[in-house]
């Protein structure tokens, strides 16, 4: 296991994996609450991360919405599940939940209600393997869900599963029989969340108040949270500055003003807090084109590009180099994997053996090359990796769309050679990175994975081994074997993990003090009142 199971739990054997019985009580800092003024250059587009939709919408949302269960890091705490149990074939789940949970409109939370989200949300829309996998679910009475499987699913990995963003419930007597992706709720949202949805004003704020129904005695601490929206990163600092907003999470700041930012009374910044959610600049390479579907001329591309000035040029050295392909902080991560250092003589070299020398006029061959243009980072990112690559005789034709043309570009039509975009990755790689490398996980038009037409037998095996045993030795080993031959076949290049940045107040209590802290409910941040 890779949790230690919170307060008062009780491991069961073999055919278990844990009863949690108690959330524990309001530490003795009483006297926390007020009102928190978040400030961010990006406005979500729903508020329901359930449906998708990335890190900004999931930051709102796990204010409102509860999970299953939560990992903080270190150990699982109990949320709206209060004990898991699986069969010793990792076919069957049961999960009891909490009693006297209500919905925000005062409605009761029943198991009914997780089933719905499991059957017509999780399995359909989230991408996990371990939904997927879920062929029925019974609801034996209200405070009992029993989830049965396909396939085997690794008890580890289920459990990290609804212990995360992935496990938010939303409630069924609002979606069902609707549009979910219309639903008006997706905008003012119903949750069992410890703040309740108030107000937005579209391109100003949004306002969510203190849940005074909420299950957990003593949280939320704080009164309200309200999110300011400013486009330009640079005012996203200014406000920080003339003390009109306590916090700004995920970068919003411009990279340039950090360390200023850090010399100014009242004012902290911390890079800890996102280790379980790390930020990749990667690069795709289309495995079914002629040249990009040779691993040499792969790996001759790796050895071309130069990731510490990448990092230094386009992050200011706010970020680090990546080896692997999973991040930094994963508790997974194989240590010790071998790394593409930058050597343009090498990668010329392979290039010549792969069948690619220089022409008459120093050109090897031309590729299409499409960059991503959601953060200004990756396009100017997109800049130097070009340069990079013309040094060893690799031409591009660079083409730089919007969100729109990248998805039909790239993860539907698979119209490219290679491709700079970015992707995040959770502790557990079953979260999202094997979406990635695995040859079962590619859907035309749905973005994030393995675009790259990526397939290997024997990786596949070790992905699946990992997504469905039950031992947590050979799940390791499972998911060692995977990042050995990631690296080796290099489908897909990871060039840089970057920091990300929080700023707050000073007096600001509790900040960043788990792994994925900005997508996290904060119902234990405030200041003393």
């Amino acid at each position: 296991m890779t949790y230690r199971i919170a307060r008062r739990s009780l491991l069961l054997g073999a055919s278990s994996i844990a009863t949690l019985t108690a959330f524990g009580s309001r530490p003795s800092l009483a006297r926390l609450g007020g009102e928190i003024t978040v400030v961010h250059n990006i406005e979500p587009r729903s508020l329901v991360g359930a449906l998708g939709g990335g890190s900004t919408v999931a930051e709102h949302s796990a204010k409102l919405h509860d999970s299953l269960f939560f990992h903080n890091g270190t150990d699982i705490e109990p949320r709206l599940g209060t004990e898991v149990r699986n069969t010793a074939d990792a076919l069957e789940f049961t999960v009891r939940l909490q009693e006297g949970v209500t919905w925000h409109d005062g409605q009761p939370f029943t198991s009914a209600d997780v089933a719905f989200t499991a059957l017509e949300i999780w399995k359909p829309l989230s991408g996990n393997v371990a939904y997927r996998r879920i062929a029925s679910v019974e609801t034996p009475d209200d405070l009992t869900v029993v989830f049965k499987m396909s396939e085997p699913v690794s008890p580890e990995f289920f459990m990290n599963s609804i212990s995360s963003g992935f496990g938010q419930v939303i409630p069924k007597h609002i979606y069902e029989g609707t549009d979910y992706h219309a639903n008006p709720a997706n905008k003012a949202p119903v949750g069992t969340g410890p703040f309740m949805f108030k107000e937005w004003k579209a391109g100003q704020y949004l306002i969510y108040e203190r849940n005074p129904r909420y299950y957990r005695d003593g949280f939320p601490y704080a009164d309200r949270i309200l999110y300011r929206f400013e486009k330009s990163e640079a005012n996203v600092a200014a406000v920080l500055e003339s003390g009109e907003a306590d916090v700004s999470v995920r970068n919003a700041v411009p990279l340039s003003d950090i360390e200023r930012l850090k010399t100014m009374e009242g004012l902290s910044v911390t890079s800890e807090g996102n280790d379980a959610v790390a930020g990749f600049l990667h690069m795709e390479l289309n495995t079914r084109r002629e040249a990009t579907g040779k691993s040499e001329v792969r790996q001759a591309i790796a050895h071309a590009l130069d990731m510490r000035a990448l990092i230094d040029i386009v992050y200011l050295g706010y970020a680090r180099p990546v080896s692997g392909p999973l991040p930094n902080g994963s508790v997974y991560r194989k240590r010790g994997l071998p790394a593409y250092e930058f050597d343009p003589a090498k990668a010329e070299a392979m290039l010549d053996v792969a069948g690619y020398p220089r022409g008459a006029n120093g050109i090897r061959l031309t590729l299409d090359f499409v960059c991503a243009t959601w953060y200004p980072a990756t396009r100017q990112a997109g800049d130097v990796v070009r340069q990079q690559l013309s040094d060893v005789g690799i031409e591009t034709n660079l083409v730089t769309p919007d969100f729109g043309g990248m998805v039909t570009r790239v993860y539907k039509d698979y119209d490219y050679d290679i491709a700079l975009s970015n992707s995040a990755h959770f502790s557990d790689p079953g979260l999202t990175t094997f979406d990635w490398y695995w040859s079962k996980a590619a859907i035309p038009g749905v973005p994030f994975r393995n675009t790259m037409g990526y397939m290997n037998p024997e990786l596949d095996a070790a992905i699946e081994t990992a997504l469905s045993t039950g031992d947590a030795d050979a799940r390791r080993a499972a998911i060692d074997k995977f990042q050995d031959l990631a690296v080796q076949d290099l489908p897909l290049i990871p060039l840089a993990e970057t920091t990300i940045f929080t700023v707050y107040r000073s007096d600001l209590q509790n900040v960043a003090d788990n792994p994925q802290w900005s997508q996290t409910s904060w119902d234990n941040v405030g200041r003393d009142i």
